[in-house]
């Protein structure tokens, strides 16, 4: 971006999710946004949008024919269909991928086949059972269970009543499912002498068969591939990935979509060069270079590239990663009423990882956890939305 504008400074600063500690140095969104610091640009994760049109923060993008935008309708309409007046208030800066990564070298120990696209999570249940061997790995463990939690379209939260509701078909499915996910972690995980390390960590060392992720981390919280290369390469990982699994119901939903959007906030100070960066940011040029990088790109001419999609990269090169794309043609959605909050996963995590026979008592902690937590968090959204709407109408 310095070559492309010579006469342009930039500085980047990042903001934490809400809900749990910033590391030092780093403001959570809320106060990143209270604060009264307005960046020209902002780069957020797509389940942020809602919130941020709901705080009136963003201005409305009327792109321009001159422009060089090709980019698909339905990106378009998804990033509408929040707006209470259907303008545009961003625009896609590029989706992450999800994927099962599979360590090769343990199928061939155990002479199962590998895994391959298209299938469920029954299936990819079934391989795990045949390659597993809890003395020395983990068969089967997932990076994000939000993703997951997405495809069945759990909706726990009621922002009517304001309470959290377990008597739902989808979280019985969830309760049961991770579970299952407990019973075939290595001992080492289960009974808690396993470093306090990411699901992506333990496959990057070799200790995990098949990891279900993105590649890209999506919130702090969440490592995705990419945070494993030095690992993968240390520990001479054989790997390959297959695409994301699915619920075997009648809908067949792939993870909810994980976007990267950009905007200008309405407040910002030097809005005709955010313009400028922004359009040179979604040009086709600057896509081409993340897709190769493996960052999918929105535009309908990306199509044309998605067979060098992470050529440039030394950890995706001559890997399978048109797996990438070949998902269902719908995706999952996460909570509505709370797009922001990413708690839910953690949670659901500390079941898988807990003693098999403490499973069912970490499952109802984890209940009661995530109930206390997920209402103050609203109480917390609830009344940072009414601060930041009271500020805007004491400016008008």
């Amino acid at each position: 971006m310095e070559k492309q504008f010579k006469d342009t400074a930039f500085q980047f600063n990042e903001f934490h999710t809400p809900f749990i500690i910033a590391p030092p140095g780093q403001k959570d969104l809320f106060v990143k946004l209270k604060s009264g610091e307005v960046p020209d640009l902002i780069v957020f994760n797509s389940r942020f949008l809602p919130l941020l049109l709901e705080i009136d923060y963003l201005e409305p993008i009327h792109v321009k024919k001159e422009y060089d935008l090709d980019i698909h309708e339905s990106a378009l309409a998804d990033i509408r269909s929040f707006a209470p007046d259907s303008e545009l208030y961003a625009l896609p800066l590029g989706q992450n991928v999800t994927g099962l990564f599979y360590n090769k070298a343990i199928f061939d120990e155990m002479n199962v086949p590998y895994p391959t696209d298209g299938m469920t999570w029954e299936d990819i249940t079934v391989l795990a059972e045949n390659v597993s061997n809890p003395k020395k790995w983990s068969a089967l463990d997932i990076a994000d269970y939000d993703l997951a939690a997405s495809q069945l379209s759990l909706r726990l939260f009621d922002p009517e009543t304001e309470r959290v509701d377990y008597e739902l078909d989808a979280w019985t499915e969830m309760e049961h499912f991770v579970k299952k996910l407990n019973s075939l972690q290595s001992e080492e995980k289960r009974d808690g002498k396993s470093p306090k390390n990411s699901s992506m960590s333990a496959f990057a060392s070799g200790r995990t068969a098949m990891v279900a992720g993105s590649l890209y981390d999506d919130t702090q919280l969440k490592q995705g591939f990419y945070d494993q290369e030095s690992n993968l390469t240390m520990n001479h990982v054989e790997w390959d990935a297959v695409s994301y699994p699915v619920f075997s119901d009648e809908k067949l939903l792939a993870p909810a979509k994980q976007t990267l959007y950009i905007g200008v906030p309405g407040a910002a100070m030097n809005k005709e060069e955010a313009y400028k960066v922004m359009i040179y940011l979604l040009s086709e040029e600057v896509q081409a270079d993340n897709m190769r990088k493996g960052l999918a790109s929105l535009r309908t001419d990306s199509v044309s590239i998605v067979d060098q999609f992470g050529e440039s990269s030394s950890l995706l090169s001559g890997k399978s990663t048109a797996s990438f794309f070949k998902t269902t043609t719908q995706a999952g959605a996460f909570e509505p009423s709370l797009d922001d909050y990413f708690g839910m996963g953690q949670r659901l995590e500390e079941v898988v990882s807990s003693s098999t026979f403490l499973a069912d008592q970490t499952l109802q902690g984890a209940k009661e956890n995530l109930r206390s937590e997920i209402s103050d968090y609203w109480n917390k959204r609830s009344r940072f939305i009414e601060e930041m709407r009271s500020k805007t109408s004491k400016m008008e």
